[in-house]
């Protein structure tokens, strides 16, 4: 009786906080700053992430389901995992990986989600509660099993990143701030997905734990996504832009005229050729400062330093590759500017979708 009512309670709970959360970033963030696509996509999807988790914990409460039909309810949580880790999942795993998330990887995980939900449902509702359980949890180990590639890929994907924006001494703060925010959220939501695989035919005040437990998840969860919110908002004409499609290292100069001559002539002479550059090193260079500097790429070339310096390299890169047959991937790196060879095949492949030595293949 007692785990039945904490189980209640924890539902209880769970309702009113998601459905709050959801309402305020529905109408949260409509500032005069320009939101990126990407920004635009995060905040509307965690919002439709609370309101669906929200609704259903709502409908499950208020039918008394985890008394009169357990094995729906149950039913009903485990589909409700699956489409909030795979929403939240094609979100964020394009800010680590962009060239990770084809169509293809997208519509493979779709369907093991699809595929994952129907077991469930079948076990539900066909077969008696001891082989409803049993099905039930081989459908959430094998998603567990694509959950953990997921992570595995976005966890390499995190780090490479991290090494990237420290090699090049990344002074940029709020991308800084977007990737922690998302790794952080992400893998807590996702441990709890996986600690759910295995407490799912335990008693109910086990899974009554395991939804007080996600109070404290989604609480983080909208504090950070309303952190990003505002610190986006509150860099008004200095907004960094996160994700670029552009690879265009040389546009029609539009904005700081008066920057645009010292910037052409250090990539004339290929000042970023030097490793372990960073923005306040290359503002010293050009007698400006690093804020202006910042403002002028991401007005101009539609990326930050880190993005348009890479791209800068990876052309230099791509020259070399087939002006000159006979250098070594290992002394093109060297020679472009990457302080290692692993560094330069990572950016290049993020760039280009091939590694330098199929890319040379090609083209040659």
């Amino acid at each position: 009786m007692m785990s039945a009512t904490i189980y209640e309670y924890a539902q209880l709970s769970c309702i009113v906080e998601t459905l709050a959360f959801g309402l305020t970033l529905v109408f949260i963030g409509n500032s005069k700053v320009a939101e990126t696509q990407w920004l635009k996509k995060v905040k509307w999807m965690v919002s439709i992430v609370f309101l669906l988790v929200g609704l259903t914990t709502a409908l499950q409460w208020a039918l008394d389901l985890n008394k009169l039909y357990p094995m729906v309810d149950l039913a009903i949580d485990a589909t409700l995992l699956c489409v909030v880790t795979y929403l939240l999942g094609v979100v964020f795993l394009p800010f680590v990986s962009s060239s990770y998330q084809t169509s293809t990887r997208l519509i493979f995980s779709l369907l093991i989600v699809i595929g994952c939900i129907m077991l469930v449902w079948v076990a539900a509702l066909l077969f008696t509660p001891l082989l409803s359980y049993l099905l039930i949890f081989i459908s959430m180990a094998v998603y567990f099993i694509e959950l953990s590639r997921v992570l595995i890929v976005f966890f390499y994907n995190y780090k490479q990143l991290k090494s990237v924006d420290h090699e090049a001494g990344s002074e940029d703060e709020m991308r800084l701030f977007c990737l922690n925010f998302i790794v952080r959220s992400f893998f807590l939501l996702a441990l709890f997905a996986a600690l759910y695989v295995f407490i799912v035919a335990l008693p109910e005040a086990y899974r009554a734990l395991h939804y007080l437990a996600m109070l404290l998840v989604w609480a983080y969860l909208f504090v950070s996504i309303v952190n990003l919110i505002i610190n986006y908002n509150s860099l008004g004409d200095r907004y960094i832009h996160i994700v670029s499609d552009s690879s265009d290292t040389h546009p029609t100069v539009t904005f700081m005229p008066e920057l645009a001559p010292k910037v052409e002539d250090w990539i004339e002479n290929k000042g970023y050729l030097a490793p372990g550059l960073t923005l306040l090193q290359v503002a010293e260079q050009l007698s400006t400062n690093r804020t202006y500097l910042s403002q002028y790429i991401n007005s101009n070339y539609g990326c930050n330093f880190n993005a348009w310096l890479a791209q800068l390299r990876i052309d230099e890169a791509k020259h070399m590759l087939l002006s000159s047959p006979a250098l070594s991937i290992d002394r093109i790196a060297y020679n472009a500017g990457f302080s290692s060879k692993a560094h330069f095949i990572n950016t290049f492949k993020s760039c280009e979708g091939t590694t330098p030595g199929r890319w040379r293949e090609k083209h040659s």
